[in-house]
């Protein structure tokens, strides 16, 4: 191992961190160090190693890994508490004080500690790392094993000529080295200087800054002060606001001379709030001013109404008075009329007394007791309208709200009342107790009518005049009655129960029974005429019937040819999502159309089976058409509840295709923005790449310079393009500046933000494009959803209506 160049010692610990120069090797510390067991298998490529003593930094060794990674050193170095006690103690980077650290450990003793080091720096103890002191003579004793074992592997595996080469390479590599750890020692040198250079100006802008911070502190301290006196005084003038707003006209003005020498005394404290405050002063007294004008004007309006309340209680009372007395005389008047109607005696006794009594007398007598409860009703009317008028003056008479009530007009209106109540009940009782006997004397009268028919009928049937109808006088009147003679056998039952013993036929007073005894004989008759048209009838529906069974059979085999072929558009339609789902887009339209001709071909079957099912009655007698519709109601409807089955399977693939052709639609859309966004992408970072702006780079692509980009160029320029787009990647840099930074640390550091800043660009730009793409992928998820619930619907109807059919076998096996 080469000897490092002398150094000189390191500065105080309190100064800025530098670079020291090379310890003595007399100092006490280890000259080499060997770090091993990092369970981190990243980290443990960096930190696990062999590490040799390098230089001081804050009064502590500097080691430097032998081998570097990735081409950066690795460095273990201590740091002192003066960027805080949370950066203080031992660190893994790849420079002293730079902004990127592997491993930590707090400890502040003067070597590297052994173990306890989090791995990363800000994650967990690392419990396998440990870093152990190794002489020289032990490291130098394993690399000697070291370089023996690769001789004798070398010597085994090449000749001795390619050793020596192997050797003079490795001593030209080693001279490499202590150039390069030369020109590294002088390097960190400069460094030093800067930053000491750097630390004194450091502490110069501190204490600048410690000054100004305590001159703006007693600035706000005063500030403060000020403020505070501002808030006082306006809490002041605010609580006198507060009070004269509840002022009344009696101390008004001693509380706004109140306001206004506080105002004079608070108003300078105020500060930049005196104008507005001022302000506010003339509106809370202009406001409260017209409050109390408001208050003194409610008043007076108030004494203004009290006075026309007044004034009205006494109008209202005389006419109260008036009203009294016009419906005193009112009520007296009805109560003699309903007086006089209540002592009427029944009129229509006389009238049922006469051997014929006329319907036309009873009117004519009803009419003059009529006219005198008219009369009493039209009086009792008169004073319930008069109440009904005046009941507006009387309503405003009782409001307790004007303090009108008196108890003289109520008392007295309360008893007229009463009055009218009972005049009313007599003249309704009368004219109920008229209408019902003038209904009695109407049904007597018609009866007693009736009955006088019923003996003329009798007489006129009754030839030989003798009180009684022989069996030949009962066939002329039952032939007079229907049109028609009645049957032998039902005469002679009618006259064996009609005539008495010893009679020569049925007496006057058995002529109503004979009426009724006729009458169910013609029902009779009826009857027989109704059973044998009945059974015509179903002789002829049976052979109509017949005929209807043999078209529903031939109906059959059409919905069952029909059906199959909307099972085969249900099976195409299934296969057509999975189909456009792995075909190319251009072949999504034909896939489609395809299965919308099969399902063509289906609706057409169906149509033809629904127009064999309406046309099976056609032909038929259209006096039996209630019961054809009956029967075939009752014989088609498993035929009927398939062609309504066959219906939703129709509507169902009608919506396959219809969603399939939105999905491939869809697709279709995305395949292009995608294609679009991909060769946005590329673009951009072909320009980022080559370090053009995008005009350009459109220059670039425009080959033949007119303004516009053809398909032929774009092809042209893709070819060649960079089509693999790798991420750049940015390291994120510590919170706290280095102490130290060279030019070139620098000039590194800001080609990363300008890089970070174009990526941050770009992927702002790009999760501008996904969130548009997971909007449209929400809607058409959406939209998909909602297809599925309607595909849903469609099956639970088809799944109910297999059911029906399952019940309807059940009770057609039952009933066989």
């Amino acid at each position: 191992q080469p000897q490092q160049p002398q150094q000189p010692q390191a500065p105080a610990p309190q100064q800025q961190p530098q670079t020291a120069t090379q310890p003595e090797a007399s100092n006490g510390h280890h000259q080499t160090l060997t770090v091993s067991g990092c369970v981190n298998p990243t980290m443990a490529q960096i930190v696990n190693g062999d590490f040799v003593l390098f230089s001081q930094n804050h009064g502590k060794p500097v080691y430097k890994k032998k081998a570097q990674w990735s081409g950066s050193d690795v460095m273990l170095y201590f740091w002192d508490d003066r960027d805080g006690p949370v950066f203080c103690g031992w660190w893994f980077g790849p420079a002293v004080g730079g902004d990127q650290v592997w491993a930590f450990h707090p400890d502040k003793a003067a070597s590297p500690p052994s173990t306890g080091w989090k791995v990363p720096c800000n994650g967990p103890v690392d419990q396998g790392l440990q870093v152990v002191a190794t002489s020289g003579q032990q490291a130098a004793s394993q690399q000697t094993q070291q370089q023996q074992q690769q001789q004798q592997a070398a010597a085994a595996a090449a000749a001795a000529q390619q050793a020596e080469q192997q050797a003079a390479l490795l001593r030209q590599q080693q001279e490499a080295e202590q150039q390069r750890q030369q020109q590294l020692w002088q390097q960190q040198q400069w460094a030093l200087a800067q930053a000491q250079e750097q630390q004194k100006a450091r502490q110069a802008a501190l204490e600048d800054q410690r000054r100004k911070i305590e001159e703006a502190n007693r600035a706000k301290q005063e500030e403060l002060k000020r403020k505070q006196e501002e808030q006082v005084a306006v809490l002041n003038i605010r609580r006198a606001f507060q009070k004269i707003r509840g002022a009344t006209s009696e101390n008004f003005e001693e509380f706004q001379k109140e306001l206004m020498d506080l105002c004079n005394a608070e108003l300078p404290k105020t500060g930049a709030n005196a104008d507005n405050l001022r302000t506010e002063c003339e509106k809370v007294l202009e406001a409260v001013k017209a409050r109390l004008e408001a208050v003194k004007a409610a008043k007076q309006k108030e004494l203004e109404r009290k006075e026309a309340v007044e004034k009205m209680k006494k109008e209202q009372q005389e006419k109260m008075v008036v009203i009294v007395q016009e419906l005193t005389a009112s009520i007296e008047a009805a109560e003699a009329a309903a007086k006089e109607v209540e002592g009427l005696e029944d009129p229509f006794e006389e009238v049922l007394k006469a051997d014929k009594p006329d319907l036309d007398s009873l009117e004519a007598v009803a009419e003059a007791s009529a006219e005198k409860i008219a009369d009493a009703t039209a009086k009792v009317k008169v004073c319930t309208d008069f109440l009904h008028e005046k009941r507006s003056d009387m309503q405003i008479f009782k409001s307790p709200a004007l303090g009108l009530e008196a108890a003289e007009p109520k008392q007295a209106m309360a008893l007229l009342l009463n009055r009218l109540k009972e005049a009313t009940k007599l003249s309704e009782g009368a004219n109920k107790t008229f209408k019902e006997k003038k209904e009695a004397a109407v049904k007597k009268a018609s009866a007693i009518a009736k009955l006088k028919a019923a003996e003329e009928t009798f007489k006129k049937f009754d030839k030989d005049k003798d009180g009684y109808l022989s069996e030949k006088e009962v066939v002329a009147y039952a032939k007079s009655l229907y049109k028609e003679t009645i049957p032998a056998a039902q005469l002679k039952k009618i006259m064996e129960s009609l005539t008495p013993d010893g009679a020569k036929g049925v007496p006057l007073t058995r002529f109503s029974f004979l009426r009724a005894a006729v009458g169910t004989a013609h029902e009779l008759s009826e009857d027989q005429k109704r059973r044998k048209a009945r059974e015509e009838k179903e002789k002829a529906m049976k052979a109509i019937q017949e005929k209807l069974r043999e078209k529903i059979k031939g109906a059959e085999g059409i919905v069952d040819k029909a059906l199959q072929d909307v099972l085969k558009a249900e099976d195409k339609a299934a296969e057509m999502r999975k189909e456009v789902l792995d075909a190319p887009f251009e072949e999504h339209e034909s896939i489609v159309a395809h299965t919308e001709k099969q399902l063509k071909a289906s609706r057409t079957h169906y149509e033809r089976a629904k127009k064999t099912m309406t046309g099976l009655s056609a032909g038929q007698p259209q006096k039996y058409a209630k019961e054809i519709e009956d029967f075939l109601a009752i014989e088609g409807k498993s035929i009927r509840m398939r062609m309504n089955r066959m219906e939703l399977r129709l509507s169902r693939v009608a919506n396959m295709v219809m969603r399939v052709r939105d999905e491939a639609k869809a697709m279709g859309e995305k395949e292009t923005r995608d294609l679009k966004e991909n060769l946005l992408k590329a673009i951009r970072f072909n320009a980022q790449q080559q370090g053009k702006t995008l005009e350009a780079l459109f220059d670039i692509m425009d080959a033949n310079s007119n303004g516009e980009l053809e398909e032929e160029e774009l092809q042209q320029w893709f070819t060649k393009a960079t089509k693999e787009i790798v991420p750049v990647v940015v390291e994120k840099a510590k919170k706290e500046e280095p102490a130290a930074a060279t030019p070139a640390t620098a000039t590194a550091t800001a080609t990363a933000a300008t890089a970070e800043e174009e990526v941050q660009k770009e992927a702002e730009q790009e999760g501008e494009t996904d969130v548009k793409m997971e909007d449209a992928g929400a809607a058409a998820a959406a939209e998909e959803e909602a297809e599925k619930k309607k595909e849903e619907d469609s099956e639970e109807a088809a799944a109910a209506a297999n059911e029906e059919e399952e019940e309807e076998k059940a009770e057609e096996k039952a009933e066989e």
